[in-house]
């Protein structure tokens, strides 16, 4: 991000974009999921897949909502920073204003 703030804001950008149109046209992407795992040999079915897509909906882009909150609360970061921690996956938990910085509006 120090190195090339544009890239980290227009990969963010993309990636929302992408989970709009995911959840805009949910068969379609369930059957690109599906596709790739089968030719992957990773066991997926479409009923489990629809199901992971409504969740992360409700986390993206919840009933009534018609744009991202693109925001990370610290108090969220600390409990994330936490569990990775504890979990042996982290040695020591960054510094939040290291780790996040708003790069776009929600």
């Amino acid at each position: 991000m120090k190195n090339d703030p544009q890239l980290c804001a227009d990969f963010v950008k993309a990636t929302l974009e992408g989970w709009r149109y995911a959840f805009e046209n949910q068969e379609k992407a369930i059957d690109i999921v599906v596709k790739y795992a089968e030719k992957a040999k990773v066991p997926v079915n479409k009923i489990h897949q629809r199901w992971m897509l409504e969740r992360y909906q409700d986390l993206y882009l919840p009933k009534g909502k018609t744009s991202f909150n693109t925001s990370l609360s610290r108090k969220d970061y600390q409990f994330v920073g936490n569990v990775l921690k504890e979990n042996g996956l982290i040695n020591e938990i960054p510094p939040f204003d290291n780790f996040y910085k708003p790069i776009m509006k929600p």
